[in-house]
């Protein structure tokens, strides 16, 4: 899914999706003078379909439920649908000025979801079932319904277990056409056959032609809007979604390629230009995203912190199951406690925990030599086989185990391996420093459409800006205090207050001569598209600054009564809350 706040761009899609890294962007959406807000006026990014076939669809690539959506006549959604056909209609007239025809993406329609605990807004991809077969497939329907071939760039998959949606399409050689204009790994021949040098085909059985699209629906939670000071918040929340819904960021065929590097300095070229280093950045991003994350990596231990979650998910529970009589990791076992499960929370151990935490790491330190590795566990014996599917499943991956020995000689063997992805982390860290260079991607092209929707329908950036500011005191406000510590630091050290300031000082820093200087903003999280949420304060900023927007036009206020509405949204999400959602 596209999300504003958590989720990153494409979901869980079948097989996942194929990512253009390191390269160029083709059509640079919001970062150029004249911005484009579509990929091209063409069908197949976009497939319609009723709520319940998409619904159907969604549920089975996620392979999970959401709570039934609000009716479209309740006031809520219809404030929303409101603000989203303003847009609508500002898009449309962009496109026809400049493609010369009507926009053929369907128009966008909201749902509102009733919710206590997901605080997020999305657009959502969905599988589509084009009726172009390919070369050898029939028509019949044998048990289990048509067999599909999944297209994706860089592979093929069989019938797969996910449900589709069918919308009004164009025919199969506008369907070639479009898919082999990207020049992806698998291109399609002219009889819709699926090939290429670097095209891994899992399944050879010929089929129906199946694509990821991006369904028409804007799905906002009402944990969401019940944080929102005021409606410009949610324009531009709706507007950031709308920028992932025009440029159809879920296609796999999308023309745009993100990820590239490129120098964040507040005057430089409008168009972003990917860094002189970026192939070298790019081999150490990618050692570092696919590396077990670190957890509440300020708290220094006889591990690395990305050693943590291995140790708590993975031996901890194989621990836990030793109740024999003289169990020589007995101390570090006992030493366990509910603080254990505060991980499923997502942002580590809260701060006041990690004593106990360090106790028991150091209990596991001076029992691991004396647990050895076997294929019967007992008091003086550890399954390997169970160490080892823990270490595939949560350990630092490309190293080798050793077969035999003690536990301590896999937690040395892999700890040496996290610790070498602590060094390529600080010096990836150092290099953009240096290099003052940031990461392009999808969700930043959506906040730059977002601000330049917003300008257009009435909000000046400093109230984009000022929206923003509130937007992460909501965010704030969703985190427990036992995790703001671990929450700030994953957000690059900035909490709203500091952002705020850095904003009052146009994001300058006092050098030691006194001068005040540019201020190098940190990502947050590398392998968060979004960034951290003070950077995308920055970019706000500094992408006012270089477009220049100019506002005449205040936005008008579409509901009488904001707080009433307001009001409703706290309701609804307190009843989510009772039911489960």
């Amino acid at each position: 899914m596209c999300g504003f706040m958590l989720g990153g761009c494409g979901g869980s899609v079948p097989m996942g999706t194929s990512a253009d890294v390191g390269g160029k962007a083709d059509n640079t959406s919001s970062t150029q003078s004249t911005p484009e807000l579509i990929q091209d006026n063409n069908a197949f990014y976009w497939a319609d379909s009723d709520y319940a076939s998409f619904d159907a669809s969604e549920n089975s690539l996620q392979n999970s439920a959401h709570a039934t959506p609000l009716d479209p006549m309740h006031a809520l959604t219809q404030i929303l649908q409101a603000h989203v056909d303003r847009i609508d209609a500002v898009v449309r007239a962009d496109v026809l000025k400049t493609y010369g025809a009507d926009l053929v993406a369907p128009h966008p329609i909201v749902k509102v979801l009733p919710s206590s605990s997901t605080f997020n807004a999305w657009v959502s991809p969905v599988l589509v079932c084009s009726g172009s077969l390919e070369n050898g497939a029939t028509a019949a329907m044998p048990i289990g319904g048509t067999p599909r071939t999944l297209l994706q760039k860089a592979q093929v998959t069989g019938e797969a277990p996910y449900a589709c949606v069918r919308p009004t399409w164009p025919g199969s050689s506008d369907l070639n056409q479009f898919w082999d204009r990207v020049k992806p790994s698998c291109s399609l021949s002219s009889d819709l056959t699926p090939s290429g040098t670097s095209c891994s085909i899992y399944d050879s059985t010929p089929g129906e032609i199946s694509i990821i699209s991006t369904s028409p629906y804007i799905n906002i939670t009402s944990d969401l809007i019940a944080a929102a000071s005021d409606e410009k918040l949610l324009v531009v929340v709706l507007s950031h979604e709308l920028g992932h819904y025009y440029r159809s960021h879920v296609s796999d065929a999308r023309l745009q390629k993100y990820d590239f590097w490129y120098e964040t300095e507040a005057d430089r070229k409008k168009t972003p230009v990917p860094s002189a280093n970026a192939q070298a950045l790019e081999q150490l991003y990618t050692e570092v995203v696919n590396a077990p994350k670190p957890l509440q990596s300020v708290v220094v231990g006889q591990y690395s912190p990305r050693l943590r979650n291995f140790l708590l998910t993975g031996i901890a529970p194989l621990l836990s199951e030793r109740t024999e009589p003289g169990f020589v990791c007995a101390a570090a076992r006992d030493a366990l406690g509910v603080w254990a499960q505060y991980l499923s929370f997502g942002y580590g151990i809260p701060s006041a925990a990690m004593s106990t935490y360090l106790d028991f790491e150091s209990k596991l330190v001076a029992c691991a030599p004396k647990l050895n590795l076997t294929g019967t566990p007992g008091a003086d014996a550890i399954s390997y086989g169970s160490v080892l599917m823990a270490a595939l499943h949560s350990g630092p991956h490309g190293v080798t185990l050793p077969w035999d020995g003690t536990l301590s000689d896999i937690l040395t063997t892999l700890n040496t391996r996290a610790l070498h992805f602590d060094q390529v982390a600080a010096q990836l860290t150092k290099a953009l420093s240096d290099n003052r260079i940031g990461l392009y991607t999808i969700e930043q092209e959506a906040d730059n459409i977002a601000l330049l929707i917003s300008t257009r329908l009435g909000i000046t950036p400093d109230q984009v800006l000022n929206s923003w500011l509130e937007f992460m005191s909501a965010i704030e406000a969703t985190i427990p205090p036992a995790y703001m510590p671990y929450y700030i630091q994953s957000e690059g050290g900035y909490d709203r207050a500091a952002c705020q300031s850095l904003l009052a000082s146009g994001f300058t820093t006092t050098d030691t001569s006194g001068k005040q200087v540019p201020l190098f903003m940190p990502l947050g999280t590398l392998d968060d598209p979004h960034h951290s949420s003070c950077y995308r304060l920055f970019n706000f900023w500094r992408e006012q600054k270089l477009q220049n927007y100019q506002v005449t036009t205040p936005i008008a206020d579409l509901s009488a009564d904001w707080p009433s509405l307001q009001a409703a949204a706290k309701q609804i999400s307190q009843d989510a809350a009772v039911a489960g959602f």
